[in-house]
């Protein structure tokens, strides 16, 4: 193969049918972080909502993405380069992660640089806070091992359930083929 005759699309071997979703498309397309950069450059890179600079920022549409895909029924990408609403500055602000979680109901917290998710224990009903990586499957239901233990003697109906189940609560630290996971 020659450098720069790759094979694409429906020629790639890879190929399933075009399974991407038109929202990861439009996500991902040039169009929309020029988009992006213009609402930044807009709104000063500050979250319009709490007024920080120098943090972790997103680009959030006042009108949500899904909908305007919805209202105008888009199957394609070049179906969503025709409609203005996507792409029209003033349909998008800056946020924070803190004020965009909050907006989609999400309580996240930042310390430094690295954004955690905060959660209620369901022993003793504290928050506690954990890295967005983890539990994104199996969200967190204990802030402690201490807590797990005392939920498990006070609530013995529940101990054979999923919370309880190998993996979920103490999750191994291999993965599969016995090499430790990063």
């Amino acid at each position: 193969m020659r450098k720069g005759n790759f094979l694409r699309g429906k020629d790639h071997p890879n190929w399933k049918g075009g399974v991407t979703s038109v929202n990861h498309t439009i996500r991902h397309s040039l169009s929309f972080k020029k988009w992006k950069t213009a609402i930044f450059t807009r709104d000063d890179w500050t979250c319009v909502e709490c007024k920080k600079r120098g943090t972790v920022i997103h680009p959030a549409h006042i009108k949500p993405l899904a909908q305007i895909i919805q209202e105008n029924n888009i199957k394609t990408i070049r179906e969503a380069y025709k409609v203005d609403e996507f792409w029209d500055i003033n349909n998008g602000r800056t946020l924070c992660v803190v004020c965009h979680g909050l907006e989609h109901g999400i309580n996240f917290s930042i310390t430094g640089n690295r954004t955690y998710r905060k959660y209620n224990c369901k022993n003793c009903l504290e928050d506690f806070k954990r890295s967005t990586k983890v539990g994104k499957k199996n969200p967190p239901k204990f802030c402690s091992r201490k807590c797990i233990h005392e939920y498990r003697k006070n609530n013995p109906e529940e101990y054979s359930s999923t919370y309880f189940k190998k993996g979920v609560l103490y999750p191994s630290r291999r993965n599969t083929k016995g090499k430790r996971n990063t």
